[in-house]
Parts: structure tokens; sequence; C-alpha cells
């Protein structure tokens, strides 16, 4: 592919040496073992990340959960690379404490101590996401909650993922199955392994292997587990394992176990506990995981427990990092350009090596060797480990093609003015293998390709030359494609550069304010006859720039003879001061029935040069009183020293309020003969601020008694806030009702000698309203018996509802009748 390039040179000034840091926000963990949640950050800006130049370098975030055991912490990139990054660490600790993630920390998290503070490598290799990838998008921390269903938890925000020109490196590659493990070996028959170099297994075994009370399970639970063993080298042991197939989905894997003891008897000892390494994501997205065996002592023999995750059928394979006799090459992923030597040291095994093929190396032996391959080759160190068993380790050097200039840069050789551009110069490059990344053109002051200054444009199809330039100089260019290969192109004609016009002399002698945003530019030298000046535009005999938009101006001075222009002197029409903030205020009272207009008070901005309006003249005080009504006022402040005047802050009045709704009321008792007064009980509206009246004075109690028969009252209810009255409920007081006629009675029976009483019956009035005397106790009953003889009876009648009373009707009963 051929690219164009009219004197280009692209600075990688995107290379971030500080970096560039995302924050995501954070939220609550589901205490659920089934729910996995993942926290989203937004990348951009970044492009294409690889593990030399511009890669992700740290993660950062901090968790409050009380026991951190339960949490699996996974970093997943745009294309859905999954970087394992702590899985159920910590024991019942509590939370995570500004802790950050990188490839460059001195200890893995899993040797950390809650609450996990300062920086630590991951489970994974954090350099798996730098893989060509477009960085731009979504990131996420995703946390599961493995163990405890009632115990949640939570993500701070202002997590953290940052790139730089550092970035983590590329994790190993997948290992070939140079060795394959039995599927269900048991303790008692565990293989040893001498070479960890493309260990190959699976969890597909169907039993479970343990004995009484060895705490094979106190890890995780055993499913389908196997076992294999090797001898220690150092302290501690390194491995980086792959499960590139599962049957449990995305979310199952294995889980391993390092332990030393004796099969099938007693406790086992553990040195390293791994209840979840989880599988490919997709066979196109590796997901390796490093996992450590700690304590161990060098020439003993330890095993590796391997089991399926809730009882997955996986296959895995193993690489040794360290710790076992391990044979490494260093560079891990050599890459070179054509016609480049690369050494390739190797470490491990009995300190002897052997190489293959020998052909393009310096030699067939010995730690370090230079490969000098024209194509990209497979190497292949052997070795021993020191009790005898056979090692090897392949390492691939790529061999990455050079660009090729297929056009080279010319030029005319000329004479050409200080800070007059140069005539244009062109190159077309094909980038060899990859893509070209950066043309970066040289200037030289010799006719040489070798050395010279970098031209610092980003995008340029001139050179201006500065005073620093002044004599002869050559142009070459310099092409890089993707994989740091480059070559250079021919030297160009030569220029020659002449220094004819000096350095304007030129200051802003007005700058912008609020009533007058514009300022003017005065040159004041160079002078003369044949000089003319531009502030960017094009050439005038006046050296005063008037109505000038606050920008930053680049003066030149031109003389129109040779045509010669000096170099720039830059000056600065500042911005139009900036207006007040618009104000900030609050309603301190809005209208009530007593009081029927508002209040606004401005809290800020406030200073001695500050005014304020509420929509029509400025002043100086803060309080604006008297404000009508259903009414919004647009306050602003200026700024009396400026003339500047802020946006308007609008506020409401609001209108008058609406009174207290209807009372409602009953006439709880009317008058009668024996209480002539009524009562009046109001039970709504009602509340701490509300008073009542029935044509009077405001009482706070809602009963009113006492109230005079015959009577129209006008009820009414008030709000004390607002002094606000309600509608008028007329409810009356009915007049007493009459008293009943005087009865119409007789005597029914007059005493005799064979009965010595008498009987009085009443015949009107008669109802069941009604009760009659004659002179004591009143009865219903209209027949009164055993009357004394000779006795006169004063005979009435009662109302029993309203509890009026006749007049008396005098009866007589006889004396009884004389022998």
């Amino acid at each position: 592919m051929q690219k164009p390039l009219i004197f280009i040179v692209l600075i990688f000034s995107f290379i971030l040496t500080k970096g560039q840091t995302f924050n995501g926000t954070g939220g609550s963990i589901p205490g659920s073992s089934t729910t996995q949640k993942c926290f989203d950050v937004t990348v951009s800006g970044i492009g294409i990340i690889n593990s030399t130049t511009l890669g992700l370098a740290s993660v950062c975030f901090s968790i409050n959960h009380q026991n951190v055991d339960e949490l699996e912490i996974l970093l997943k990139a745009p294309d859905g690379t999954v970087v394992p990054l702590s899985i159920q660490n910590g024991g019942t600790g509590n939370n995570y404490s500004n802790t950050c993630f990188t490839a460059t920390a001195a200890s893995s998290i899993k040797f950390g101590n809650t609450p996990y503070n300062g920086t630590y490598l991951p489970e994974g290799y954090l350099g798996s996401v730098n893989n060509g990838q477009n960085a731009n998008g979504v990131w996420s921390i995703c946390i599961q909650d493995r163990r405890n269903s009632g115990n949640s938890g939570t993500l701070s925000n202002n997590w953290s993922i940052t790139f730089n020109n550092t970035p983590a490196s590329l994790p190993p590659a997948l290992p070939g199955c140079a060795t394959t493990l039995p599927t269900n070996s048991s303790c008692t028959n565990a293989t040893v392994i001498c070479d960890f170099n493309g260990l190959c297994g699976s969890t597909s075994g169907s039993s479970i292997q343990d004995w009484a009370s060895s705490g094979l399970d106190n890890c995780f639970n055993l499913q389908n587990n196997s076992f294999i063993k090797f001898i220690a080298s150092a302290s501690t042991a390194s491995f980086t394992v792959w499960v590139p197939t599962n049957t449990g989905g995305t979310g199952g894997g294995i889980q391993m176990l390092f332990f030393s003891g004796t099969c099938n008897s007693g406790p086992v000892t553990t040195h390293g506990c791994y209840p979840h390494i989880f599988p490919y994501q997709s066979p196109s997205q590796p997901l390796p995981t490093v996992i450590n065996a700690t304590g161990l002592t060098p020439g003993n023999t330890y095993y590796i427990m391997t089991d399926g995750f809730n009882g997955d059928n996986c296959t895995f394979r193993i690489a040794a990092n360290s710790g076992v006799n391990v044979l490494n090459v260093s560079p891990t992923a050599p890459a070179i350009c054509v016609g480049q030597s690369i050494n390739l040291t190797a470490t491990g095994g009995n300190g002897s090596y052997s190489w293959s093929p020998t052909t393009t190396l310096s030699a067939n032996s010995g730690a370090t060797v230079t490969a000098s391959p024209v194509i990209t080759t497979l190497y292949t160190v052997s070795s021993l480990t020191a009790a005898g068993c056979p090692l090897t380790k392949d390492v691939m050097v790529v061999v990455n093609d050079t660009p090729v200039v297929t056009t080279q840069p010319s030029i005319t050789p000329q004479n050409i003015c200080l800070n007059k551009p140069v005539t244009a110069l062109s190159i077309i490059a094909t980038a060899g293998s990859g893509t070209i990344s950066s043309y970066q053109w040289f200037i030289s002051t010799t006719p040489s390709n070798a050395g010279g200054t970098a031209l610092p444009f980003a995008t340029s199809s001139t050179y201006t030359p500065s005073s620093s330039s002044v004599g002869t100089l050559y142009f070459y260019c310099r092409v890089t494609n993707s994989n740091g290969c480059n070559t250079k192109s021919n030297i160009s004609g030569a220029i020659k550069i002449i220094n004819a016009v000096s350095t304007p002399l030129a200051t802003a002698t007005v700058q912008p304010t609020c009533p007058l945003p514009t300022g003017t530019i005065v040159v004041t030298s160079p002078a003369g006859a044949s000089i003319e000046y531009s502030i960017g535009g094009p050439y005038q005999t006046s050296g005063t720039f008037t109505s000038l938009t606050p920008a930053t101006y680049s003066v030149t001075a031109k003389n129109i003879v040779t045509g010669c222009i000096s170099s720039i002197r830059t000056v600065i029409i500042n911005p139009i001061p900036a207006a007040p903030a618009a104000p900030a205020a609050t309603v301190t009272a809005q209208p009530t029935c007593l009081v029927p207009s508002g209040t606004v008070v401005v809290t800020a901005p406030v200073g001695g040069n500050l005014v304020y309006s509420s929509g029509g003249a400025y002043q100086a005080g803060t309080t604006f009183s008297g404000l009508a009504t259903n009414s919004i006022f647009n306050f602003t402040v200026k700024d009396t020293f400026t003339g500047c005047i802020s946006a308007p802050k609008p506020f409401t009045i609001n209108a008058l309020p609406a009174g207290s709704a209807l009372p409602v009321a009953t006439v709880t008792a009317q008058p009668t003969c024996v209480l002539p007064t009524g009562t009046i009980e109001i039970s709504s509206p009602s509340g701490a601020n509300i008073e009542y009246s029935v044509g009077g004075t405001y009482q706070a109690s809602n009963i009113f008694s006492g109230l005079t028969n015959g009577t129209s009252y006008n009820i009414t209810a008030k709000d004390l806030n607002t002094g606000c009255i309600s509608l008028v409920l007329g409810l009356a007081i009915n007049a007493i009702s009459g008293a009943p006629a005087a009865p119409t009675a007789s005597v029914t029976g007059q005493p005799t000698c064979a009965i010595p009483t008498g009987t009085i019956t009443i015949a009107v009035p008669a109802g069941i309203n009604y009760e009659f005397s004659i002179g004591g106790v009143y009865q219903a009953n209209n027949i009164f018996n055993g009357l004394t003889p000779g006795n006169s009876y004063p005979v009435t009648a009662k109302d029993i509802i309203s509890g009026c009373i006749s007049a008396p009707v005098n009866l007589l009963i006889d004396a009884i009748p004389v022998t």
C-alpha cells in the first residue's frame, strides 16, 4: 500500500509519557453467587493499543466488602478480552483500598493482605488486552460475589484505567502439546513432570480421589480431580495456565491446588490455592492465568491437583515460569527488521545449552547466541534439569520487512527568504510489512541523510525557516512501519536561507472590554516605505490593526522589494472580560394573604463593584422586596468595573395562595326546653395552623357551644400561615319548639267501698313522643291507678324530644263513699 506525503511529519505526540486516565462509575455489588455485575467506563481518543508503544498500564479501584475472599474481579476490554485481576483472595478480611494492578508490581495480589492497599500483579496478564485492538469503547470491571448471597458490597466511584507509552507486555503464547497427562491420575501414581513446556491435560475424569482428613477440599469442593508432581528448584514456583475449552460456559474452568504430604495418609500442607481459573472467552481471546506455589524447599517433591470448576470438563495447558528448573529464552517474543540480528539468551536448566537450527545462528551452543534470520524462523534451545530431565524451549524470531521509498523527495536548489515557506516536498513509500505508522522529516546542514534535526511538525506542506536556519539546508525523510522497521530517503536539493527583515516590534494598545469587545495592535518597527505589515492576513502599509477579536495574532513585516518576510512576533488580544456568574438567590418570602408580595435576596456573587437587577434598574443592595405576585423576575449581576452583565437567572413569585377549602361542620346539638342553646362542631379543615369562626372571633377549638336558638351562623376557617380565610358554610340553630297543649284527661275510676282508690286516664296528647305525670315521675303509660281518695292531681304531658311540658289539668279523686 502506497501513501504519498506532502512534506508531512507525523510526530506521535499522542504517546502518553505521563499517561491518560479514564474514570468509571461504581455502585453496589450484589450479594448473590449467581450474579456478576459490570461497571463501565468509556475510553476515547486512544486508538490502537499494543505492548510496546501505547497500551494499558494500570487498573485501580476501591471496594467496600466485609469478606473480600467472596469476590471474583475481572477486567473486560472492548474486544471482549478478559483479565482476571483478583479471584477469591483475602480470607475474611475487608476491602480493597486504593488498590492498583500493573505488570511491573513487585508482588502478586495473592501475597497481599487486606485491606489491599498499593500496587500488585494481577492473577492474569494485564498485557493480554494490548493485542492490537482499538481501545476506544467500553471497558468494564466485572465483579461477582461467589459465596454469600446476603453479603453485598460497593465499588467506589472513579475507579480508573490508565494508558501510557510503557504498557503491560503481552502474555506468553499458548504452547503446543509436548506432553499429555493421564485423564484421572491419583496422588499415588501422579506423573513427575520434568519439562513444563507444553504440558497438556483435561478434567474429563468422573471420580473424586481423596482420603480421610486430607484437607484437599479445604480450598474447593472436589469434582473430578487428578494429580501430577514436580521437584522444586526455588522457594517459589510460578506457572502460566491456559484453559482453551470447557463445557461449562464462560463461567466454568478449572481449579488447582499445590500441596505437599503423604498420599493416602493424613492431612496435606497447602502451598497455593486457586478455586477458579477462567477458561477462554473464545478461541481468539486467550485468557492465561498466573498461579504460584510458595513456601517450597528446593529439591523436594510437590503435587499439583487439578479439578473441574463445578465439575466442568476442560482442557488445559501449563507452562512453568520459574521455580522448577524451567528453560527460558530472552527476549520472549523477539522481532527484527530485515538485515538485523538479535541476541537470544537461555536461562534455567543445568547451564549447558544446545541450539537449532544452526544455519542462521552464531553458534549451536552456549547461553547466548546471535540469530540473523532472513525470514521468520523458529529456534529451539535444549538443556537438562539437575536431575537429568530433558528441557526444551522454542522461540520464534519474527523478521519484518522495512518500508521502501518508491518516489524520492526532491527540491530545486534555490535561495529563500527567512520565514518564507520552502517549496513543498513529497515522498511516496510502501510499508514493507504491517502499515506505515509515521513519516519523520529531518533537516541537515550537510548533504547527508544521517543525523540532522527532526522537524517538529504534525502536518505541514511547507517548511518555514527560523533565524537559526540561516545558511544552506538539506532535507530527507525517515519512514517507519507499524513493526518499528524504518528506512531513509535520499537527501533533497539544497536551499539557501537569507535573513532580510527584522522581527517586528508590536504591542496591543487596546484590549477588549464588554462595552468595546475588540482590541488594537500597533506595529512600530521595522519602518520604511518598502515595509508592509500583516497580523496573519493580507499585508498593509499601516502598522495599526483595529477591531480585532480576541485571539493570538502572528505579526510579520514584509519587504515588498525582496519579498522577504520577517520572523513572527506573537501578540495576544485578550478574551473579552468574563461576565459575572449568573446570580444565586433565594426567594425569602412568597406572597401570603397577609403580605401580598414576594422578596428575593441575592446571595452570590458579591463584591464591591457588583450591582444587581431584577429586570429593571441596577442597585447595590442584594434584597428585592415588594415583588409582584404571579410573576417571573430575571435577575442579573453587573460588574461596574468592566460593564459585563451576567446571564439572567429567573425566579418566580407565586400567585396569592388560595383560601382554605369550604369547612365541613355539623350541628351536634339543637336547642331543647331543657338546654335552650345549640352546638356546632367543625371536622375539616384541621391542623395546628387552622382557627375557626362562626361569625365572630377566631379560635383554635373546632367546637362552638351555647349558640342561640333560632339563629343562622356563618362558619369559616382561617390558615394562620397565610392569613387566608375559607369560603362560608352556613348552618342554622333551630328555634325551641312549643310546649304540648294541656292534656285532655278524666277520672275514669272513683273510689268505692270495694275499690278504695281512683284512676285517671289521659286521652290527649297521644303518641310515643309523650310522657305523662300527675305530679310525680313521668311515665309513658297514660293511665294512673291506685290514686288516693280525696286528693287533687295536676295532670301534665311532656314532649320527650324537646323536653317541653304542658300546662297542668287538676283532677280530683273523690273520697270513699260513707256507708
